[in-house]
């Protein structure tokens, strides 16, 4: 499967990359009491999250004594300023236009203030939570605590549900909610659920129909070689032989890849040793279960900017964790590019995640970081994996500081890849 290559603004240089190939809880058990509904709580509260999806069967409470992780988000300051100077630092007519912000300078004008920090983990210890850490820009604070204390702290209890596709998690049967004390410093909660918070945007190979092929000798396995993409699209006249040096390319990934495979294909086509990092993010992942997404992934990369870094960020495939990923990710700044192919259609992907994700999104804009996800093999129908064949956009492509990246079939005309023509690549019925 083949997605477009294409360019990204830069915030030191010009550069020519692929686009891309395109955090809620983890849970042991200790059977306990189910979690009881909250008690009336007279104050008045904020709501910080999601209830459980509308079309999903109650099974059962949550045994209270389940260990949960969650991931609490705190609210930028100064917002009005901050989504303002977004705007003109990517407007060519501005004069802050490209005048990027080091992490520094946002944490000094923008990031949650260390009282802020300071009040809302006071909070969570005082309900019997347990803070195990936070981002070195104060926007997420990690905690863990039993699914009783985790219902009672937000005031919801939590139950087992099954989805139309007969998949069971966890989630809330109420939205989470704080104190309005609260409301001006946390933006969201996440972990509260054991959903998936993103799914493989690649459709599934029995679904994708008959893959593209060169007309003429191609790779190993029959698909584009990366010379002939190159010489598809013309990239020689973009690139001005700019090969990646000196920049970095971070992976969103909830799966591993083969490095064996990775290393193979890399040779195979005398890139030499592909220059990546693995950075776990919340533990990151435990085994790897289906790498092809993320040895693709790599391989794009590699393919059009050999000599680019790639910072591969690993995570369990929760709300909390992709909440503290994005979180991490715009705090380090180590990257210059960020692309993802894992993704979730809008009415599926909580609302918390999203709202705590694009304050991240936000900080890595204003550092200069070009943001690509894959729109998606299933077209307009994001939620199908859940039953869901609502018309719909991928997220985080549908996010505004995103450039999504569609699937197309390639046609070329000879062996060394002149471009013939291509169609769009639609697959909604993919329940992965």
């Amino acid at each position: 499967m083949y997605r477009l290559p294409g360019t990204g603004r830069r915030r030191r240089a010009a550069c020519v990359l692929p686009l891309a190939l395109a955090v809620t809880a983890t849970v042991t058990g200790l059977a306990q009491t189910a979690v009881a509904q909250p008690s009336p709580n007279p104050s008045p509260t904020a709501v910080v999250g999601d209830a459980h999806p509308s079309g999903a069967h109650r099974l059962a409470a949550l045994p209270g004594g389940e260990r949960l992780s969650m991931s609490v988000a705190l609210r930028p300051r100064h917002q009005a300023a901050l989504d303002a100077l977004v705007k003109t630092v990517g407007d060519p007519h501005s004069p802050s236009y490209r005048h990027f912000l080091t992490p520094d300078q946002y944490n000094a004008r923008f990031a949650p203030g260390t009282a802020q920090l300071e009040q809302v983990e006071s909070w969570l210890k005082a309900r019997g939570l347990t803070v195990t850490g936070s981002t070195a820009n104060r926007q997420t604070v990690t905690v863990t605590g039993t699914a009783e204390e985790a219902a009672k702290a937000f005031g919801t209890s939590l139950s087992r549900y099954q989805d139309a596709n007969g998949r069971h998690f966890f989630a809330p049967d109420t939205a989470p909610v704080v104190p309005t004390a609260l409301a001006g410093l946390v933006r969201a909660v996440t972990g509260l659920s054991d959903q998936a918070a993103a799914h493989r945007t690649s459709a599934a190979p029995a679904t994708a129909g008959a893959p593209a092929a060169p007309a003429g000798p191609g790779g190993p396995g029959g698909g584009y070689t990366p010379a002939q993409l190159a010489k598809a699209y013309g990239l020689s006249g973009l690139t001005g032989g700019f090969d990646g040096s000196g920049k970095t390319v971070g992976l969103v990934e909830f799966d591993g890849f083969n490095q064996s495979d990775v290393n193979g294909w890399a040779s195979h086509f005398g890139l030499g040793g592909i220059p990546y990092k693995v950075v776990p993010v919340d533990g990151g992942i435990s085994s790897v279960g289906d790498p092809l997404e993320a040895n693709m992934d790599i391989d794009a990369v590699a393919a059009f900017a050999p000599k680019a870094s790639q910072l591969i960020y690993e995570a369990p495939n929760t709300d909390a964790a992709w909440t503290d990923m994005m979180a991490r990710i715009a705090s380090d700044d180590d990257i210059d590019v960020l692309t993802t192919s894992w993704g979730n259609g809008e009415s599926c992907a909580s609302s918390s995640l999203i709202s705590a994700s694009h304050d991240s999104f936000n900080q890595m804009a204003l550092q200069g970081v070009t943001l690509l996800s894959a729109s998606g093999d299933r077209g307009a129908y994001g939620c199908a994996y859940a039953g869901d064949y609502t018309q719909q956009m991928v997220y985080p492509a549908s996010d505004p500081l995103f450039t999504g990246v569609g699937g197309t079939k390639l046609t070329t005309s000879d062996s060394a890849g002149t471009y013939s023509g291509e169609s769009v690549w639609n697959n909604s019925n993919d329940n992965s």
